[in-house]
């Protein structure tokens, strides 16, 4: 039966982009134009299959980018930097647009040390005293370049690389298995952990300074969202009636370099791409405290306002919080507001993602049940709690309280 070609004015066809076609089960096909594999060196057309349209958009750019650019047939006399390259090349299409990204910039200052020593010559004590090396690397204020854990991230990193090789038989061991870690630190994160703090921190983010730009800050300590998912929100998964919100997509901003292996399905803003929530279970509905339900209408009141002044430039992405034109907000921006209530709060510097570590201890005070948490939160298994819930001196006192009402109550 000849195939069914579905036309479409959402999405503007590109030279090599490929075509797409829907058949008669209902499935859809993709196919690329003739290319010259790279491993056999054959003419081939490479083709996929999927369920949906969006399923064949996403397989048409992992092809794209595999068969794509210069490709290294790498052997255990082909050097690190030539193998770590085809490796990370041949992983992004499967990675997150972000995982992606911190995988090369984990790799690079390897393959800086390491770049030119042969696969087979590879030992642990060349990763080792790579580490080593990286660990002594000093900025212009004296300070270390690279902290302990990111030392040990980028040997997380090689030691995956190298896993496949052996996998694939390029290699006989992992030298950076064998290689040692750095000792690091346990580090505790700075939390909004009593009412006081509370107060002061909604205090600083509702004055006059912040009114209205603290408002995606407020939400995510109330509810816990992490930086992309307050960026993602759309009004569409905003339930004013029942009190409920939906999340259903987060916003990332990586590197150029790394939008370019972006599925074309994606919707994107130069570096700022929005995507699926983390996990599956992050995708979530969940209700929020009246205070967010405020927030979220004086939000869009003034999206109402900005859309009157600035009518010419205005661009309706459905956003919640946006830019005055209607562009998503960047992550970044809200990091660095963060800084300025804090300040103004007289409250120590913590990170974006300290609002949600605050999140879990406030509910944890309260007695919330654990799972009621893990819901809330989108996570899988009670180890995450376990890594959020910690032990703060408001959380002093309150197992000796809880004793001393049983007693109260047996001895009635």
């Amino acid at each position: 039966m000849p195939r069914q070609r579905k036309q479409t004015n959402e999405h503007q066809r590109v030279r090599g982009e490929g075509t797409r076609w829907q058949v008669a089960d209902g499935r859809w096909r993709g196919q690329l134009p003739r290319r010259r594999d790279p491993i056999t060196g054959k003419v081939v057309r490479p083709s996929c299959e999927g369920r949906t349209e969006k399923e064949v958009i996403d397989e048409l750019a992992k092809l794209r980018v595999r068969y794509g650019g210069r490709a290294i047939s790498v052997t255990a006399r082909s050097t690190l930097a030539d193998y770590l390259e085809s490796w990370l090349r041949d992983k992004l299409p499967s990675l997150r647009p972000r995982t992606g990204q911190r995988y090369g910039e984990n790799l690079a200052p390897v393959i800086g040390v390491l770049g030119t020593v042969r696969l087979e010559d590879l030992t642990a004590q060349h990763v080792d005293r790579c580490l080593d090396e990286l660990s002594h690397r000093r900025g212009a204020d004296g300070e270390p370049i690279w902290v302990a854990a990111t030392i040990n991230r980028m040997r997380e990193v090689l030691r995956n690389a190298l896993n496949d090789a052996v996998r694939n038989r390029i290699l006989l061991y992992n030298a950076a298995e064998y290689s040692n870690p750095r000792k690091t630190m346990t580090h505790v994160p700075v939390v909004i952990d009593t009412s006081d703090k509370l107060a002061r921190f909604l205090t600083s983010a509702e004055g006059a300074d912040f009114r209205i730009t603290s408002r995606p800050h407020i939400v995510a300590l109330l509810t816990g969202l992490r930086i992309g998912e307050i960026c993602g929100l759309r009004w569409e998964d905003i339930n004013f009636a029942e009190g409920r919100l939906t999340v259903n997509r987060e916003i990332q901003r990586i590197r150029l370099s790394i939008v370019e292996t972006v599925p074309a399905s994606y919707e994107r803003w130069r570096g700022l791409v929005a995507m699926d929530p983390k996990t599956k279970k992050s995708k979530r509905n969940m209700v929020v405290p009246g205070k967010v339900m405020e927030i979220l209408r004086a939000q869009r009141q003034t999206q109402e306002l900005w859309q009157e002044i600035y009518s010419k430039r205005w661009t309706d992405h459905r956003f919640v919080f946006t830019t005055r034109h209607g562009t998503p907000v960047d992550p970044g921006e809200l990091l660095a507001q963060l800084k300025r209530i804090l300040v103004k709060a007289g409250l120590p510097r913590m990170r974006f993602h300290d609002l949600r570590h605050s999140f879990v201890v406030l509910l944890t005070i309260q007695g919330v049940p654990p799972a009621v948490i893990l819901e809330l939160t989108g996570w899988t298994n009670i180890s995450q709690l376990q890594r959020y819930a910690h032990y703060t001196s408001a959380m002093e006192g309150i197992g000796v309280r809880a004793i001393d009402s049983v007693l109260s109550a047996a001895e009635a």
